[in-house]
């Protein structure tokens, strides 16, 4: 199995988590951890995914601050001790400032830069994008047409984070039973992927 197919695994496991609302930790450490494979291999086979052009429109951010940032919270989840191994870790202040919002962004980069990678995305992580876009307005370039995001998901800036994510589960049901006309994806550079999100057991 090649590392992006790992990655794959527990980027696809983290978002369907997201859309039921559930485990926003598990969320995290699953994003996190299939996001540093994907920009690691990427880096290593010369792939310009989204983290690096991230990185080059924000000076003063380098990769090792990236990842600092990234890692911020899933270290405090996947780590015990120290780095000398000799004390406990003690993250309950940091890990106040934790919430499920805080995976909004990090779902985000992982895709994007998944689908750099690939050049493919599953429809729930297409409609996931559209969702977030609808809600950062702001994170969109200027001269973006934001009509496509306010006419799929109106006024949801408006809603509670309940309201916002259950209309997300919504859509993705919406538009995965509408399917996707594959003449329609002929000038599309990132094309829809058929697979679940979570696959089943059969390594």
């Amino acid at each position: 199995m090649r590392k992006i197919q790992i990655a794959r695994h527990q980027l696809g496991t983290s978002l369907a988590l997201f859309i039921e609302n559930m485990d926003p930790i598990s969320v995290h450490c699953l994003a996190c951890s299939a996001g540093e494979v994907i920009e690691s291999i990427s880096n290593h086979e010369n792939i310009d995914v989204f983290t690096n052009k991230l990185i080059r429109q924000n000076p003063g951010l380098d990769i090792k601050e990236f990842r600092k940032i990234r890692s911020k919270y899933w270290n405090a989840f996947k780590h015990a001790t120290s780095k000398n191994k000799n004390l406990l870790r003690n993250d309950e202040s940091l890990l106040k400032g934790f919430s499920d919002k805080i995976n909004d962004s990090i779902l985000l980069l992982a895709w994007t830069d998944y689908s750099s990678y690939t050049k493919k995305l599953p429809i729930e992580a297409q409609v996931f994008q559209t969702w977030f876009y609808a809600l950062n307005e702001e994170k969109l370039d200027p001269k973006v047409d934001k009509a496509p995001y306010r006419n799929i998901f109106p006024e949801i800036k408006n809603k509670t984070r309940i309201e916002q994510k259950i209309i997300l589960k919504k859509a993705c049901i919406a538009f995965k039973d509408a399917g996707i006309n594959k003449e329609d994806e002929d000038d599309i550079e990132i094309k829809t992927e058929p697979d679940p999100l979570i696959y089943p057991c059969d390594l």
